[in-house]
């Protein structure tokens, strides 16, 4: 078994939120490529909390 870390970064609406875009198109990808999607680890934050970057976290096991 072997896992794989995909790092996206969240559009940063300064005012209000952060916003994630492309998560579906990538596991979409690795699940045609015989991974599994296992969820995600948030790998930074911004000043207020909000977080701004994450890892995808896919598992295959070959």
């Amino acid at each position: 078994m072997s896992y794989k870390y995909v790092s996206i970064e969240l559009e940063n609406h300064k005012a209000t939120t952060s916003e994630l875009k492309g998560h579906h198109e990538i596991i979409e990808e690795y699940s045609k490529n015989g991974f599994e999607y296992c969820g995600y680890i948030p790998t930074l934050y911004g000043s207020s909390g909000k977080v701004l970057r994450i890892e995808l976290i896919f598992k295959s096991n070959d």
